[in-house]
């Protein structure tokens, strides 16, 4: 009974040995198959024991976490309490809103006139030809050029106002530093806050200047009244008086005759005779 027993181990052994080395071939054939390329990025994957450290460090951080959740029922909670501190909506506060909001959209729509600042003007280059050179770019409603109240000459600058503020932005780009009989223009566009009340009066009306000499002339040669000349004819004595003071002090023997002139004492002038 022992010699069978016996033999049946060692057929068992064998049988094993057989599989074990048959195993070991497909493995041996499988490795030969696959190329070194592969080998090498197998090498540097994580092993059993690694895998298993991660996994444990995973769960202890879920476990810090715990008690820090938020479900759905919380979530729907914080929602009304938000609700209901923010109270009933006032529908009318929204409307308002939403028609100031149409309101300065209209606004931003329309096209409001744009006013252009131009300085170095050259002499010349007057109302006349400022409008009928800048209504090249679009329509001019209003101009003034800047003259001086006496003399009525340019004083070089000018403002200008285009029924369109895109086309005084244009003016001012296009025409800034721009070279014009020796001048170098400088446009520059007006912000609507700079833009005065007073700054276009006497705009858009042609320009007579004031002859004040002339004026002048005509007042002083007109027939004075008794008074007036009376008080003339004093101050003009007083004035020959402290003339004749002062001359008195210098020690000088000289006198200025303090008698009124007597009427036609003007001696006349002869005629030009025209020689034969």
């Amino acid at each position: 009974m022992k010699g069978k027993a016996t033999t049946k181990a060692e057929k068992a052994g064998v049988k094993a040995n057989t599989k074990d080395a048959k195993v070991t071939k497909s493995t041996e054939k499988k490795h030969k198959a696959v190329p070194e390329e592969m080998t090498a990025d197998f090498e540097h994957l994580p092993s059993s024991e690694e895998e298993e450290e991660e996994e444990d460090d995973d769960e202890e951080d879920e476990g810090e976490f715990d008690g820090f959740e938020s479900t759905d029922d919380e979530e729907e909670g914080d929602e009304e309490k938000e609700k209901k501190s923010k109270g009933p909506v006032n529908e009318e506060k929204i409307k308002d809103t939403i028609q100031k909001s149409k309101k300065n959209k209209k606004e931003d729509k329309e096209d409001k006139p744009g006013v252009v600042y131009v300085g170095r003007i050259p002499h010349g280059f007057y109302e006349q030809q400022m409008r009928s050179y800048f209504s090249q770019f679009g329509d001019i409603t209003r101009l003034r050029l800047s003259r001086n109240k006496k003399t009525g000459r340019s004083k070089h600058y000018a403002f200008i106002e285009f029924s369109s503020r895109e086309v005084a932005k244009i003016v001012a780009e296009a025409m800034n530093n721009y070279l014009l009989f020796g001048h170098i223009l400088k446009v520059h566009l007006l912000e609507p806050s700079q833009v005065h009340e007073n700054l276009f009066v006497g705009a858009n009306k042609a320009f007579k200047p004031v002859p004040w000499t002339r004026i002048a002339r005509v007042n002083n040669d007109k027939q004075k009244p008794k008074a007036a000349l009376q008080e003339l004819q004093s101050k003009h004595e007083k004035r020959l008086k402290d003339k004749n003071d002062n001359l008195a002090k210098l020690g000088i023997n000289y006198s200025y005759d303090l008698s009124s002139p007597k009427k036609n004492s003007t001696p006349k002038r002869k005629k030009k005779t025209s020689k034969k």
